[in-house]
């Protein structure tokens, strides 16, 4: 994002040369442009530091999906707000699991497409 910035006060800039103003204009605008810079920086640190203080995130290898989305599952021993902690990719052969290919056996169990193994789900409650 921070490289999307400086790519359009480039932009900016470039067409402010094409005019010929630009040795007007740019003593005003840059430090309009550092500032928002600096500004949007800081609210992206401070983003990061809130959401690591949260904790609870799924590890990089696991898909994360609310319970009331799964249908197959018992609402019975399942509390409010429960999701499903699911692989992203098979244990097994290491393929990618897409949730609309993949084979449901019951609660918490599905079946890779790809190498036909069993890979347990399991229910995350704390989020």
């Amino acid at each position: 994002m921070i490289v999307g910035f400086l790519i359009i006060i480039g932009f900016i800039w470039l067409i402010f040369e094409i005019m010929g103003i630009t040795e007007y204009a740019w003593p005003f605008l840059f430090p309009i442009f550092g500032i928002t810079l600096v500004l949007f920086m800081i609210t992206l640190i401070i983003i990061g530091f809130v959401c690591k203080a949260q904790g609870n995130f799924p590890k990089d290898d696991q898909s994360v999906h609310p319970s009331h989305s799964m249908q197959m599952f018992s609402a019975d021993s399942i509390t409010a707000g429960a999701v499903y902690v699911i692989p992203v990719y098979c244990p097994n052969c290491q393929n990618k699991l897409e949730l609309n290919r993949v084979n449901w056996i019951d609660s918490g169990e599905l079946t890779c497409p790809s190498c036909f193994s069993t890979i347990q789900s399991s229910i995350r409650e704390d989020l």
